[in-house]
């Protein structure tokens, strides 16, 4: 596997403000939204939440049928002072 030809080939550029269309990059396992600066630095830029999700996370609490979709409601974290 030629790593470099792989980056190289999948190298987005975000060069603008989009308030609707967040970047977000996924594998089936795990997904992450970022701002322009490739972090979650200017969520309030965004109408859409920026969120970084995992499907281990629901894998390993406890079987199958014990949460729904209403379980993972959005929430907002303080982290050193911000939100």
């Amino acid at each position: 596997m030629d790593r470099r030809q792989i980056v190289e080939r999948h190298h987005p550029e975000l060069n603008k403000w989009a308030p609707l269309s967040p970047f977000s990059v996924g594998n089936t396992e795990f997904a992450f939204t970022s701002d322009i600066t490739g972090l979650q630095s200017f969520p309030e830029q965004y109408e859409v939440p920026l969120g970084t999700q995992s499907n281990w996370g629901w894998h390993f609490t406890g079987g199958r049928d014990r949460f729904t979709e209403k379980d993972a409601e959005y929430q907002m974290f303080d982290t050193y002072g911000r939100l």
